[in-house]
């Protein structure tokens, strides 16, 4: 909640400066922690997708867009079972589908494994099975 007269005069600061303003309704959320739990998630649906190693996606967030930590290492440092509750509630309360945590997110915080470490995926597994020979 905001005191709309101290909003006003915070708007008009804001829009003195010339850039764009986006007012946003409250939530179970700040903008902060609903753009940080959303990286983290996309970056954990990387991982279970196997499109990156936990290492190489914290390494490109770092690398290639400039992040002081990778997403992965936010989230344990953060503790994944927190953005787990963040992105439920913003489901919860939004309905919005990007909020959903992915598998991988939620496996490893109900296993209390961290982020960052690689694990096993279902089909490293089943591909090393494929080629062994009896």
């Amino acid at each position: 909640t905001l005191d709309p007269a101290a909003g006003q005069a915070a708007l008009k600061t804001l829009a003195a400066l010339g850039r764009p303003i986006t007012v946003t309704a409250d939530g179970p959320a700040p903008v902060a922690q609903r753009l940080l739990a959303a990286i983290i998630n996309i970056s954990c649906a990387l991982a279970e997708h196997g499109i990156g190693s936990p290492v190489d996606i914290d390494g490109g967030a770092r690398l290639g867009l400039g992040y002081p930590r990778g997403p992965l290492e936010w989230g344990d440092r953060l503790g994944p079972d927190l953005i787990v509750r963040i992105l439920d509630r913003l489901l919860s309360y939004t309905g919005d589908p990007r909020y959903r945590a992915s598998g991988w997110l939620r496996a490893r915080t109900e296993l209390g494994m961290p982020l960052r470490e690689q694990g096993t995926r279902p089909a490293d597994i089943t591909h090393a099975h494929a080629g062994m020979t009896g």
